[in-house]
């Protein structure tokens, strides 16, 4: 979704993880990993009955949360400016 906006923001946000260690540990072993952001299961609301999938569809939902302001524009900015959702 990002690469259509942004595609060196997409890779910072695929690659680039926080790491929680233990702490006492001598070798500072990542106990926990975690990435910047998630998202939820898209949630379709559409006519019943409709043969042409997304066609039929009235309303798209899903949350997308980060702690990074930046993230919100990107994925706006993509949104209205491709006028395309692609997963």
């Amino acid at each position: 979704m990002f690469k259509s906006v942004s595609p060196e923001y997409a890779d910072f946000l695929h690659n680039i993880v926080f790491r929680h260690t233990h702490s006492g540990d001598l070798d500072d072993t990542p106990y926990k990993t975690y990435i910047l952001f998630t998202f939820s299961r898209l949630k379709l609301n559409y006519k019943r009955g409709d043969k042409y999938g997304f066609r039929g569809v009235t309303q798209l939902e899903f949350i997308f949360s980060t702690q990074l302001d930046n993230s919100y524009e990107s994925l706006i900015l993509g949104l209205f400016e491709k006028r395309r959702l692609k997963f």
